[in-house]
């Protein structure tokens, strides 16, 4: 029983932890590009 609540509680940390990795390594969109014809590109950038 012990094993299993360490196993789970491991469990949750890692993946809170990869959770807030992820968050960190994102890409950071600061500008705002607005959408033209369906595009997504960025016009004047």
């Amino acid at each position: 029983m012990i094993r299993r609540n360490l196993l789970i509680i491991t469990t949750v940390i890692a993946s809170v932890v990869l959770t807030a990795r992820s968050d960190m390594t994102a890409p950071k969109n600061d500008t705002t590009c607005p959408v033209v014809s369906g595009s997504s590109t960025c016009v004047g950038q």
